[in-house]
């Protein structure tokens, strides 16, 4: 008997059209469960929950500057758009200075304590924003308020990397943004709702809302997840 000729292996480029749509949409469904697979794997973590804690506390603070802080500081001490330009080049100058700082403290007392404390300043300058009247009590709550999430986010960054295996690290961060878009898809909206009504409104509902974060963080974050004193 002649023996059989092997056998080519369809390409999908040599498969008809409807095929070709049923190759491409089947690699689709693997990749999207795959994509959810992981992001199971990340929210069984107690470690990844108390990180998006700290990323909704980070973006709490950002749809604040996004929505009330220039109307607010416009109505208390007259600010102009110029005066707010300096005032958001000021901070982020103030946060080059610091990051630094975030960092040898991120190493020396753990990513942990930082992050915390890095939250609490943030919350706690949110919270007495209101009571800022004039540009130089302005400028002093700001301050708090940029050293605060300088620390938190370096934190936040390096925490990520030390509780998140190399191969999840994608998804984490794909995970990371989806979060993210979510929090920026409500939040300013309902921080510029409240702060049409008073700014207080606004800001306290936000300072809590980070110290709930700060919360949940503390009680989920694994001290594993610590760094030695060195």
């Amino acid at each position: 008997r002649r023996p059989h000729a092997p056998r080519q292996a369809l390409l999908p480029e040599t498969l008809p059209k409807a095929s070709r749509s049923g190759v491409k949409l089947n690699e689709l469904r693997s990749s999207l469960d795959g994509i959810w697979a992981s992001y199971r794997r990340l929210l069984r973590d107690p470690n990844q929950i108390a990180l998006l804690a700290l990323k909704i506390s980070f973006l709490a603070g950002l749809s604040l500057v996004l929505t009330v802080v220039p109307l607010h500081a416009n109505s208390v001490w007259g600010a102009t758009a110029a005066d707010v330009g300096k005032l958001s080049s000021f901070v982020t100058f103030l946060s080059l200075l610091v990051s630094p700082l975030s960092g040898g403290l991120a190493d020396r007392i753990g990513r942990p304590k930082l992050a915390i404390g890095g939250s609490l300043a943030t919350a706690l300058a949110v919270a007495c924003t209101p009571f800022a009247t004039t540009r130089r009590s302005y400028y002093a709550v700001r301050s708090v308020w940029a050293a605060g999430e300088a620390f938190l986010i370096t934190a936040y960054a390096t925490l990520a990397l030390d509780v998140t295996p190399e191969e999840q690290r994608g998804a984490r961060s794909s995970l990371d943004n989806q979060v993210g878009d979510v929090a920026l898809l409500f939040l300013p909206i309902l921080f510029g709702v409240l702060g049409q009504h008073s700014f207080a409104a606004a800001f306290w509902p936000a300072a809590g809302l980070m110290l709930a974060a700060v919360a949940t963080f503390a009680r989920l974050a694994k001290p594993a997840a610590a760094v030695p004193v060195a």
